[in-house]
């Protein structure tokens, strides 16, 4: 399926320095089956990752459908309940790309009739466009505490796995060629050797694993969060950022199934607001519940949030909290649409 190439965005990404503690934070409730609730979302005018009237489709893709031709086809994806009923919604389609190994759904281009008609599907979670993801930009030490986590925590990331979701890795940078070889998928253009033809990826993996070796005296002032972790990377954004909602699913996916993975990192997201139950969401559910690992992802970058952004979010500088059990990072009073809900990390007990 074709890349879009909607609009290139950089803000200021989030809670990297969670990397460097990654070790000492066991996820919580794991391999438990994750549970699709929806989250609040202020009234809209079908704007949105939401179905305020449980017709299983979201707004924004609802909207889409109601003023097009009978035969114009949509770029979709489809999420379930279970694998069952994904089984059996399959089989009544004409034309299915791609099937997801990480949560039960798949991406398809469908008419609005077949759009309609699978969301009247037993099983059926939600049915939702392939929405444009995009790139979100990073900071470092003074803003999120780099030093600070390493000294706190007495922590360098030795024995663990930074996997990066982004638009890829340069190999031969000098904060991360001591990575190689770096594990490695391409979902853009299928290659199979790491590269960056954006340097958005390359930027945030030395943020969090650049080991601080290089020519030139300012080399160790660069040096990342988790300096002795190792690499890997999914490349799902292309040169110019940007992305689509399936393809950051097959990238937490890929991260997901490698064993060796502690922490996924997703500085990037949309543009519009989510109720929690869009796929991409639900990937990382899957990752942190079913495959144990820590989620770290942007939020609060860059867009003031309109009057319509009222979720809570993992992301930005300058506070940290608790919510649903979890650890979030955050900018005090901003609420993003820009992330991933319901990343739970449970912090160990003191003295644990």
């Amino acid at each position: 399926m074709a890349v879009r190439t909607n609009r290139r965005f950089l803000g200021v990404t989030a809670a990297v320095a969670l990397i460097a503690a990654a070790a000492s934070l066991p996820v919580g409730a794991a391999n438990a089956a994750p549970t699709h609730t929806a989250e609040t979302v202020a009234p809209g005018h079908g704007r949105g990752l939401v179905d305020r009237n449980g017709d299983k489709i979201s707004d924004m893709l609802g909207r889409a459908i109601a003023r097009a031709d009978a035969t114009k086809r949509f770029d979709v994806v489809a999420t379930f309940d279970d694998r069952a009923s994904l089984t059996v919604a399959r089989q009544n389609l004409d034309r299915v790309d791609r099937t997801f190994t990480l949560i039960p759904g798949f991406e398809a281009h469908l008419t609005s009739g077949q759009i309609r008609s699978l969301s009247h599907r037993s099983g059926v979670l939600r049915v939702e466009q392939d929405f444009a993801i995009h790139a979100l930009d990073d900071a470092a030490n003074r803003d999120f505490g780099v030093t600070a986590a390493q000294n706190d925590f007495s922590a360098t990331g030795a024995g663990t796995e930074v996997c990066v979701v982004d638009t890829g890795v340069d190999p031969n940078h000098e904060q991360l060629d001591s990575k190689t070889p770096i594990p490695w998928v391409d979902y853009i253009n299928s290659r199979a050797t790491p590269y960056d033809d954006q340097g958005h990826g390359t930027h945030v993996a030395s943020i969090a694993v650049g080991d601080g070796i290089g020519p030139g005296p300012i080399a160790g002032l660069m040096k990342g969060v988790a300096p002795a972790a190792d690499l890997s990377a999914a490349k799902v954004l292309d040169s110019t950022g940007s992305g689509d909602d399936s393809l950051g699913v097959l990238g937490i996916q890929w991260c997901a199934g490698r064993a060796s993975v502690d922490v996924i990192s997703l500085s990037l997201g949309s543009d519009v607001p989510s109720d929690g139950l869009d796929a991409l969401s639900q990937a990382v559910d899957a990752a942190v519940l079913n495959h144990g690992k820590i989620v770290v992802a942007a939020a609060g970058n860059g867009r003031r949030p309109s009057r319509h952004d009222h979720l809570t979010r993992l992301g930005g500088s300058g506070a940290h909290g608790r919510r649903d059990g979890g650890l979030v990072v955050g900018p005090p009073g901003v609420r993003s649409p820009r992330a991933v809900p319901r990343m739970v990390l449970e912090p160990r007990a003191h003295g644990g």
